[in-house]
């Protein structure tokens, strides 16, 4: 697909497309959001001269993007999306099902989980019938969203990301502070997060951009890592998340996916 120079061009997601921890904060953002002008969004609209509004803010799901849940934000995602809007990108799902929360709290010592409460937390995550319920909710918010995007902009097209790949696929691989169990829990957790995704977005007929596949070998445990791994200090980016490579490979991901559109 082609589009023209000035487009306007408006970026939905949770921290995936925000990019917290890559530095250079979008002037005016919420800090909340970490919003950096080093995501994904930024680039493609930098290389295909396109009008960008970025509303992608840390921590929400698909529910609040819609506006069925108004979580940390003002105003829910969507209301960004206009009669004028040309492109629409979405990388968000991984909140809804708890998969980056799941492996934040596992990644914890037993010590600072027991003193805090978070035990508690980590055991409702982990209730696999929980999760497949959460994996149908946000099944059915996908679809939601994206008629709601198409009846606010028709001709809009919608370009939806997968989830970078983030563990080791190796189930022998060691993921240092992760448990295996707890390693293993979350490779399932990202499959079927990505399922989901590229199930709706086939079902909507909006163009999937498969990141997962040519980010398997750049894990953050890899020699290249396009995400990183859990610190909580000196990382290149928030833990569990992707750096500035993974960006500038989701934003060449999805240049691609359009053109072949």
């Amino acid at each position: 697909m082609q589009l023209s120079e000035g487009s306007e061009y408006v970026a939905l997601g949770s921290s995936y497309a925000a990019g917290p921890g890559l530095g250079d904060r979008v002037p005016a953002s919420p800090p909340r959001a970490g919003r950096s002008r080093h995501n994904y969004p930024h680039l493609l609209a930098e290389r295909l001269k396109l009008r960008l509004t970025d509303v992608s803010f840390s921590g929400a799901t698909v529910a609040q993007i819609l506006g069925r849940d108004r979580g940390a934000t003002a105003l829910p995602q969507l209301e960004a999306v206009t009669s004028t809007t040309k492109l629409v990108t979405l990388t968000g799902g991984g909140n809804d099902a708890g998969y980056i929360g799941y492996l934040s709290l596992a990644s914890l010592p037993w010590l600072v989980r027991a003193a805090t409460g978070a035990n508690r937390r980590l055991v409702e995550l982990a209730n696999e019938s929980e999760f497949e319920r959460k994996i149908a909710g946000l099944a059915d918010n996908l679809l939601r969203l994206f008629d709601e995007i198409r009846s606010r902009a028709p001709g809009v097209t919608i370009a939806v990301t997968d989830y970078l790949a983030l563990l080791p696929p190796e189930s022998s691989a060691s993921a240092p502070p992760l448990q295996h169990e707890a390693a293993q829990r979350g490779l399932r957790y990202w499959q079927h997060v990505n399922l989901a995704l590229r199930q709706a977005t086939a079902r909507a007929g909006a163009v999937f951009v498969n990141v997962s596949a040519p980010s398997a070998s750049h894990h953050a445990w890899s020699a290249e890592p396009w995400t990183e791994r859990f610190v909580l200090l000196g990382g290149k980016a928030a833990a569990y998340h992707p750096t500035r490579e993974g960006m500038s490979v989701v934003a060449d991901t999805v240049q691609a996916a359009l053109a072949a559109a």
